[in-house]
């Protein structure tokens, strides 16, 4: 059997924004179960499971949480069918994420971050030490950055990050901006090496 979570996929990965299914071109008789949110790149809540109809029938009878869970309102399902219609009929708005992706990564690489290994728009900054990475993420705070902390157990010991995602409404200014911050500002990265040790410029992130 083949599980598929793609929480992190649907709305970004693949043509069009259909996961991770369609990225790695695998027919849908090959993939059983698929797990799916719409908190993320859809913007709602909510998720779902999608299967054969057997499957379908099992989850109706046999999960606890479906069974002592209440139906969404009617405005919720409507938002999650609206933001399947915008992937559709708008595939602009995911070329235009992919474009953002790319200049992200590689105005952070050229400023010597360490952004592992990631293929997707969620980019860490790894700093090693979730006490560096909680620091890193307080600073950037106050210079007017949202960037998470991404932290143990989240994450292995020695790989806390400051968890930078890139959403497709940014417009290219607000880039331009972020990294007028990372390299204008000097004086944010003596302070950061002086106070905390980490010796990274501010970092880009969503806001």
């Amino acid at each position: 059997m083949v599980y598929v979570d793609d929480a992190h996929g649907e709305g970004v990965l693949g043509p069009g924004g259909r996961g991770i299914v369609s990225h790695f071109n695998l027919g849908r008789d090959r993939v059983h179960v698929e797990m799916g949110t719409f908190s993320k790149a859809f913007g709602v809540v909510g998720g779902h499971i999608s299967g054969s109809i057997d499957l379908i029938r099992f989850a109706y009878n046999k999960s606890r949480t479906w069974l002592l869970s209440g139906s969404h309102p009617p405005p919720v399902a409507a938002a999650c069918l609206a933001a399947i219609d915008v992937l559709e009929s708008e595939p602009e708005h995911v070329e235009r994420l992919w474009t953002h992706t790319r200049r992200f990564k590689k105005e952070m690489a050229g400023l010597g971050f360490d952004i592992g290994h990631s293929e997707t728009p969620i980019t860490p900054v790894i700093v090693g030490d979730s006490a560096r990475a909680q620091e890193l993420s307080r600073r950037l705070f106050d210079l007017g950055v949202f960037a998470l902390p991404i932290v143990y157990p989240m994450v292995e010991g020695e790989s806390a990050n400051s968890n930078d995602h890139e959403r497709r409404p940014h417009p290219r200014g607000c880039h331009d901006r972020h990294r007028g911050l990372r390299k204008g500002r000097s004086r944010a990265r003596v302070d950061l090496t002086a106070q905390v040790q980490i010796g990274y410029p501010a970092s880009i992130a969503s806001v």
